[in-house]
């Protein structure tokens, strides 16, 4: 893909995409701050998950099977 696309492609997706999602990739993006800021909701939903799977590690999905289940929504 050469470089003209891919912005192109950036452009599209950055047009139809939400605003949390937006706010994330620039924090990652931008060059003096790498941190990722997370809201307390954020915070607050990946420590229930974490604690989640601390009292049953078995549960849930494996990357394998997401990759599946989402490729199969985006059909």
């Amino acid at each position: 893909m050469r470089t003209s696309e891919i912005k192109q492609e950036l452009h599209s997706l950055i047009e139809n995409s939400d605003s949390e999602l937006l706010e994330v990739i620039y924090s990652i993006l931008r060059k003096n701050d790498n941190k990722l800021i997370l809201s307390e909701a954020q915070v607050a939903e990946l420590e229930r998950r974490y604690e989640a799977h601390l009292k049953n590690p078995s549960e849930g999905s494996g990357w394998e099977e997401v990759k599946t289940r989402i490729s199969r929504k985006s059909k």
